[in-house]
């Protein structure tokens, strides 16, 4: 069942926010009004306000209620001017309805009184008791302390309730507002010289009841002067002459101003149009405003005060207004500067925090200016496309009404957009390059031992094997020619596999997954993991006494069961990395030290590293990475970066790298299938990694590009289907320059086959990155799904057009640095595991909302799209849900969306994931015309073969090109040989030859991992 939660974001207006004038002495709450000293239901409220005035927030109180109902009091410190009507302590109260004023504001003169009405409900001009109670906290506390502190709190009831308004009596006056103002005008209070106070009031004068020195509303004479100059609006109130915001009322008692010895003010009543003259309440028909003297000196105190108050407690957050048209790009590499547009109300310093990397390319922000550079990719640069980063903006402030009642807390964050043109020439992009097979390695073992995987050890002149022996599987070490066998497991583990040996030569991890690799377990790969340190006297290459020791996991301690999955220590042995498959919440992607104890090791410190996303994000993009499905990681270049999996879009899988350095993290894959291992050649110039391009076996479910919002929950289900039911796509090997990355319909390197029925399955680099020790499995057949028992063979392979290179040097890992890329467990919290509901934007446009209910193990999550876009070119409608009862062996995905625009089609369909990988169901879907159908299997394989050689005469030179899979470009091939005649050349990086030919001339080009190729030169 679905919960549905709605958040309910409480009305500044209707928030009470206690406090009062540090100014004041004020007398403590009691229970006089009430029966017999106790405090009934109606003098609750009052009794509360004299509680909430002895805290000394009054001010603070008043300022809030102000910007809440639209003030500008935002503007106090900063000395603009503006025509203020003269008004008491408090001024006159500007305030929008909210009941009425579709476009109109307000003017009101509120009474302030020792004792509120509790029975009485807001005024219906959409003015709130905060508010009234905030502006009557105000005015009493600047003159509380000039009146009589111990008056009788009866009489100051019987007096607060004021008189009634006929408005018969005279139409101008809104019955709605609350007026107390003016008094007798023999009355004069006079103020002190010295003091600047007003003396003590006439001891038959009862003040208690009215904070004003006895005024009632009986005193005044309300008439209305057309000729009277009108009230500033709501935006100049109160802000717009200094010398009365922040006056105290004794201040004013020369002036004008409502208290004790006020004339006159002017107040539009509620119902007056705004561009009307406003009514004029005056003392008596002839009274006259004086002129205003100068301020005295306490008005710059408090002046300064209200200022200090406003910038500390009310600063206004900045906002972020980005225009994508004043970017510029340099045409020549696709570098684009530009500004984010960020502005502060107050001037204040701005700094900038990037929550989202652009996917493409890199950003960097000038923290003083926020002017942005944007380099993308080699290739991303060449073929162009659309890019964004996400960028939070700070004054380094506390807002408290952001605070309150925003989500983004007075911190906006805002998408920036970036569209890169095409630029270059396809010929400087990263060239494809020739390698050849130096030996297949024959291994000379005892009989019923066979290979079925080798690494690269640490020293380089050995090979650390995996092998089977009498049905189970271990660890062994031979030479680079495959002499010297000898198993280090056997006789003290069984069933190792994922050996890796550390840089001391002395140790070595593995795993014991028992279970985990058959189609047919009945866990579907589910089961538990354990993982253990092998350790040698002397070195792993002729161990002595090996003992195994167990590795500890955090999950160990836990009553629930946990997976941990791809665990992976940092060449050193210092620091673990794995995914923790949790009960309730999932993967989670986790870093430990790895530390010795009195009988085997354990993992402490259990951080994640899983990106961590904005909680309060308004974007569908940014909140994504709480629900995205990962796994991983793996340590390369001697510990300097980390590589993981995680569905980058809906139910696609791609490959991420981190910088355990620097923390910055980079996709790496970009294209629509299924993309998983890899391995960084020891220079960082280049990575093998596996993917499924050009096979299709994840398309359907993938070309209908959307947010991945789902996936933590989907993505187990669906990528299980895909992979035990179509093992001949078995993740091809592909080679690519690191530094240019995979470009979605554009470069991603070659593939690297060498023979079309056997596939790559692992590799291990040399530290001149100029060779590679690999795995290769024979295909398996067309029919029987589930991991092949197929044979298996290791082989060295050079590239040779290579030149040695130094591998980066291995690091030790940085504690600090961890600490800024990872979070302690205990906080980690992602969307699964919640019962929640969220509507996110689209960067540009629509809305997406997510449903979830339930935990990992079981539950239904959805997200419904309502024209959702995130570059204004394509726009998604639909809904796509995932049901699982049992996360092995009954779940039910299913999706009808469609897409409109630049990408127009759809994905329809429901498949029901059943025990030992089993489905059933349909899934179709359509991008341009170009149509999927079916999960794909075995049978449907397609097949792969070396890329195609292609030659050009241009000039007087010879151009080799390629095509490989899904790059609509033909790459130029370095190294390839050309021939014509009797002459031989090697061609250029950028895949040319000078070479004499002539008209009816053969050209033969041929290449290591190439199908060869010929042309013949035409006729003149």
């Amino acid at each position: 069942m679905t919960h549905h939660h709605e958040t309910v974001t409480p009305s500044p207006t209707s928030t009470r926010h206690p406090g009062g004038d540090t100014r004041s002495t004020l007398r403590p709450c009691s229970g006089e009004s009430g029966v017999d000293g106790e405090l009934t239901g109606v003098d609750l409220g009052h009794v509360c306000k004299r509680t909430v005035q002895v805290g000394g927030l009054a001010l603070a109180a008043y300022v809030m209620t102000a910007l809440a109902a639209g003030h500008g009091v935002a503007a106090a410190d900063t000395g603009e001017t503006g025509r203020v009507a003269p008004a008491s302590s408090s001024s006159a109260h500007s305030e929008t309805s909210s009941a009425d004023n579709a476009g109109r504001g307000s003017v009101e003169s509120t009474s302030t009184s020792d004792v509120e009405d509790s029975t009485s409900e807001s005024p219906p001009d959409g003015s709130t008791d905060s508010e009234n109670d905030a502006l009557e906290t105000l005015a009493e506390a600047d003159l509380a302390a000039e009146l009589d502190a111990d008056t009788d709190l009866d009489a100051a009831t019987e007096s607060d309730v004021g008189p009634e308004v006929d408005p018969d009596v005279d139409p101008e006056v809104d019955i709605t507002t609350d007026i107390d103002v003016g008094t007798d005008t023999d009355v004069d209070v006079e103020l002190d010289d010295r003091s600047g106070t007003a003396p003590e009031p006439d001891s038959d004068r009862d003040s208690s009841g009215d904070d004003y020195a006895g005024v009632t509303a009986e005193d005044h004479e309300v008439q209305s002067d057309p000729s009277t100059e009108p009230v500033a609006d709501a935006e100049s109130t109160l802000v717009g002459d200094p010398e009365a915001v922040g006056r105290r009322a004794e201040d004013d008692a020369e002036v004008g101003a409502v208290d004790a010895t006020a004339n006159a003010v002017t107040a539009p009543t509620a119902a007056q149009p705004l561009d009307a003259p406003p009514a004029e309440v005056a003392l008596g028909p002839n009274a006259t405003p004086e002129p205003t003297p100068p301020a005295p000196a306490q008005a710059t105190t408090d002046f300064s005060l209200f200022g200090w108050v406003r910038r500390t407690f009310f600063n206004r957050p900045p906002t972020v207004r980005y225009d994508a048209t004043l970017n510029s790009q340099d045409m020549t590499d696709g570098v684009i500067t530009g500004n984010l547009g960020a502005l502060d109300p107050d001037s204040d310093p701005l700094t900038y925090s990037l929550i989202r990397d652009p996917r493409f390319g890199t950003v960097n922000i000038d923290p003083l200016t926020g002017n942005f550079v944007f380099t993308p990719t080699a290739a991303f640069a060449e073929f162009g496309g659309t890019d964004s980063f996400t960028v939070r903006v700070s004054d380094n402030r506390f807002h408290l009404m952001s605070y309150l009642f925003k989500r983004d807390k007075g911190r906006p964050t805002a998408r920036i957009v970036l569209s890169v043109a095409a630029v270059g020439d396809p010929a400087s992009s990263p060239a494809l390059e020739p390698f050849v097979v130096d030996k297949v390695v024959e291994f000379d073992l005892p009989d019923g031992v066979t290979v079925t995987g080798a690494e690269l050890s640490p020293d380089s002149e050995h090979l650390i094997l995996e092998v089977e022996v009498d049905g189970n599987t271990h660890i062994a070490v031979t030479d680079l020619d495959g002499g010297g066998y000898q198993c280090i497991s056997c006789g003290v583990a069984d069933n190792t596999a994922k050996a890796r040996a550390f840089y001391d030569n002395q140790r070595i991890w593995f795993a014991n997954t028992s279970g985990q690799q058959s189609a047919g377990e009945p866990l579907g790969g589910a089961g538990a993991i354990t993982y253990s340190v092998l350790e040698c006297e002397g070195s792993i290459y002729a161990c002595h006494n090996p003992t195994v020791k167990k590795v500890k996991f955090p999950s160990d301690k836990r009553l629930l069961p946990v997976q941990n999955r791809e665990a992976k220590p940092d060449p050193f042995g210092e620091y673990v990395t794995w995914t923790e498959n949790t009960f309730f919440r999932g993967p989670r992607m986790s870093i430990a030290r790895l530390v010795p104890t009195a009988d085997g090791y354990k993992l402490v410190d259990q951080r994640i590293f899983s990106p961590q996303w904005l909680e309060n994000a308004d974007y569908a993009e940014d909140f994504a990475d709480a629900t995205r499905f990962y796994e991983g990681a793996s340590w390369h270049a001697g510990g300097r970066y980390l590589k993981y999996q995680t569905t980058s879009t809906g139910l696609n899988y791609d490959i991420y790298l981190l910088d355990t350095a620097t923390g910055e993290r980079r996709q790496l894959t970009t294209d629509l299938d299924y993309n998983e291992s890899g391995d960084i050649a020891p220079d960082g110039n280049s990575i093998y990694f596996s993917s499924a391009r050009g096979l299709d076996r994840m398309d359907v479910f993938t070309a209908l590009e959307r947010p991945s919002l789902i996936d933590s929950a989907a993505f187990p289900q669906i990528g299980r289907v895909s992979l035990w039911n179509n093992r001949r796509s078995m993740n091809e090997p592909w080679l690519m320059n690191l530094a240019a990355g995979q470009q979605q319909g554009g470069y991603s390197g070659q593939p690297i086959i060498v023979d079309p029925d056997w596939t790559i399955r692992g590799w291990s680099w040399f530290p001149d990155s100029t060779r590679a020790v690999i795995n290769e499995q024979q295909r398996p057949d067309t029919v029987t799904p589930g991991a092949p028992d197929t044979p298996w063979r290791v082989s060295i392979i050079s590239f040779p057009t290579r030149t040695p290179t130094t591998p980066l040097p291995p690091v030790h890992q940085d504690p600090e640095a961890i600490a800024r890329w990872s979070i302690p467990v205990e906080d980690y919290n992602p969307m699964m595991g919640r019962q929640d509901t969220r509507v996110l934007r689209g960067a540009h446009s629509g809305t997406a909302t997510l449903r979830y209910s339930g935990i990992f193990a079981w539950g239904t999550y959805s997200v419904t799209y309502k024209n959702y876009s995130d570059d204004g070119k394509t726009f998604i409608n639909g809904t796509e849900k995932v049901t699982i009862l049992n996360p092995v062996g009954n779940s039910v995905w299913s999706a009808d969306l469609t897409s409109e625009g630049e990408r127009t089609g759809f994905l329809k369909g429901s498949i029901k994931v059943g025990k030992k990988n089993s489905f059933s169901g349909e899934v179709s879907s359509e991008i341009n015309g170009v149509t999927y159908s079916g999960v794909p299997t075995q049978t449907d394989f397609p097949g792969v073969n070396q890329p195609q050689l292609a030659i050009s005469p241009s000039g007087d030179r010879i151009r080799v090109t390629a095509t490989v899979a899904e790059d609509s470009q033909a790459r130029p091939v370095r190294g390839a040989t050309v021939t014509v005649g009797s002459v031989t050349m090697i061609t250029d990086d950028h895949g040319y030859v000078q070479i004499p030919f002539g008209a009816g001339d053969l050209v033969i080009a041929t290449a290591g991992g190439f199908q060869g190729a010929s042309h013949q030169v035409p006729g003149p």
